[in-house]
Order: structure tokens, then sequence, then C-alpha cells
């Protein structure tokens, strides 16, 4: 009799905990948007750098990059050095989620601006029915990192983003190719590969 009234206490119990849990399940901070569409990605890809201060925003930022994950330089950059460090042609997921983490934990301010998703996305655009993979082009973005009230660097031009549909249904980003360097200007400001090799 003890073991059946024990059971008839907890089963409730259990059920209300999971009732709760099914509720209120984890849907990211305020502001953030479910990762159904590639556009929705790219929205919490900005919200993070612009939010970067806030409780466990790197480890949100984590869970907008797919396992095979790559970060392509500008061509430009590549073999460039950064203070010790030469700049390769690409990044695996490890390499720029740390780069990117380092930037949050030292940076004084950070702003990124992506025009595009300002305009909906009707604008940017959506996957076709049944398709896995979504490259967006030529998206202008421009970052501001300061180091500290006086010192900063900026990188402005053109990024290239592609999308992909994991097994859970959801769009993480796979791929990032940075094409923010610029040959018409006589003094060449930072691309977005130099900012976050420094904090490599």
């Amino acid at each position: 009799m003890r073991n059946l009234s024990l059971i008839a206490i907890l089963l409730p119990l259990a059920l209300l905990i999971l009732s709760c849990s099914e509720e209120n399940p984890p849907t990211g901070p305020e502001g953030w948007q479910e990762l159904t569409s590639p556009f929705n990605t790219l929205w919490d890809v900005r919200y993070c750098f612009n939010h970067f201060e806030e409780t466990d925003m790197s480890k949100w930022f984590a869970t907008l990059v797919s396992d095979d994950f790559v970060f392509y330089f500008d061509p430009d950059d590549i073999g460039d050095n950064v203070g010790e460090y030469t700049i390769p042609a690409f990044w695996t997921r490890d390499e720029f989620v740390n780069a990117v983490n380092n930037m949050f934990k030292q940076a004084y301010s950070i702003t990124l601006d992506i025009p595009v998703l300002e305009q909906g996305e009707e604008a940017f655009g959506k996957p076709a029915d049944g398709d896995t993979t979504f490259l967006k082009s030529n998206v202008t973005i421009n970052l501001i990192v300061m180091v500290d009230e006086e010192t900063g660097y900026q990188a402005q031009g053109f990024c290239n983003f592609r999308f992909s549909k994991d097994s859970d249904g959801l769009w993480r980003l796979c791929e990032w190719q940075d094409h923010t360097s610029s040959q018409l200007l006589s003094i060449q400001p930072a691309t977005l590969g130099e900012i976050l090799a420094m904090f490599y």
C-alpha cells in the first residue's frame, strides 16, 4: 500500500513538471527568432553581436552555426599577419566560434548592421519547398568593434551566407564568406576576417 501511495503522489507531480516544461520551452532571449528560416537565423546572428554583453550570448550564438560550418576569409587577407597569427583560407566551426566568443568577452562595444534584414523576409528570400540549403549572396554588413572608448575597428562590405536545414528541422548557418576587402580605397579599413583574427 505504501508503494502505491507513493506512486499516486509522484505521478501527478511528474505530469505537472512535464506539462510546465512543454508550455515553457527554451525559446532564446527576448527578441530572438525561432530558426525556422534562413532569414530568422541571420536575424539572430545580428542579435547576438548587438547584445553580446547579455548572459549566455556566446552559447546562444553557438546554436546558430552548424556542425560542419566553415568561415572563408576574404581572399585578399589570406597569408596576412595579424599580430603573430597568419590568416588561413578558412576556419572550422570551433575556430570561428572561439574567435567570436573571445570578441564577446573582450570588446568594449559591438555594433553589427545588416540592412537587408530591415526589408523583411519577402525581400530577403526563402528556400523553395523541399530545399535543405539556401545561399544569400552580396549581403551588405557593417561591423564596428570598439576595444575601448577611443579605439575601434570597422569592417564594411559584402558577405555571402549559406544556410542548411538540419535533421531537427531548424535552419543554421553553414558557411560565411567574407568579401569586405575594398581595393578602391587608398587607406584600407579592417576586414571582417582581420577583426575576428585579432580575437582568435
